[in-house]
C-alpha cells in the first residue's frame, strides 16, 4: 500500500466535503447490499452508499492526482458514505489496475471502526490505519485488505472518495 497525506488542495477538499454532504439527500445513491459481490459483504451487516462524483469534480480530481496515476487511461470515481454497521470484507481490488481511497472526514474516532486493514507479506500479520482527512491509500499491487465495520454508536458516517483506475 502507498499512503500519502494532504493529497488534495484545500479548495478541492472543501468542495468535495461540501458536495458529498449536499448529495446525501439526493436520489443518486446506490447501496453496497445491492451492488457488491457476496464475498465482500461477508460478516458485514450494514450497507455503504455510493454515487458517482459529478463530472466537473471528477475532472478536478484527475488533474490534481495526475502525478500519482500518470499511466491511467480510465477512471471510475465515486463518493462513498459508510453508514453504521457498514464495512467491507477481505478483497484485493483485482478487477482494476489500481484501487485508491481518499478520506474526507475532518476527524475520525478509531473506536468507531472504519479502520483500513491490509496484509503486507502474509495472512497472519496485518497493518491498520485510522482514516485521516485528505489522506490517500493506493493499492496498486492487489494487496488483500478490508475495512472494519463502522460502530452502530458512531456520531457520523465515514465519507470517502473511491477511485478505480485502469
Amino acid at each position: 500500500m502507498k499512503i500519502y497525506g494532504n493529497i488534495l488542495s484545500q479548495d478541492l477538499l472543501d468542495h468535495c466535503v461540501k458536495e458529498i454532504v449536499e448529495l446525501s439527500d439526493k436520489c443518486v445513491w446506490s447501496s453496497s447490499s445491492l451492488r457488491w459481490e457476496d464475498s465482500i459483504k461477508e460478516g458485514i451487516t450494514g450497507s455503504c452508499l455510493q454515487c458517482y462524483v459529478p463530472g466537473e469534480t471528477q475532472e478536478k480530481l484527475i488533474i490534481e492526482l495526475s502525478e500519482f496515476f500518470s499511466d491511467a487511461t480510465e477512471y471510475k470515481i465515486q463518493y462513498y458514505i459508510w453508514q453504521k454497521n457498514s464495512g467491507i470484507a477481505h478483497h484485493n481490488d483485482g478487477h482494476h489496475s489500481i484501487g485508491a481511497t481518499i478520506y474526507l472526514n475532518e476527524t475520525w474516532n478509531k473506536n468507531d471502526g472504519g479502520l483500513f486493514v491490509w496484509y503486507d507479506e502474509d495472512d497472519v500479520v496485518m497493518r491498520a490505519l485510522c482514516p485521516t482527512q485528505n489522506m490517500i491509500v493506493i493499492n496498486d499491487e492487489h494487496q488483500r485488505h478490508f475495512v472494519t465495520q463502522i460502530s452502530p454508536l458512531c456520531d457520523e458516517p465515514r465519507y470517502t472518495i473511491q477511485l478505480w483506475i485502469d
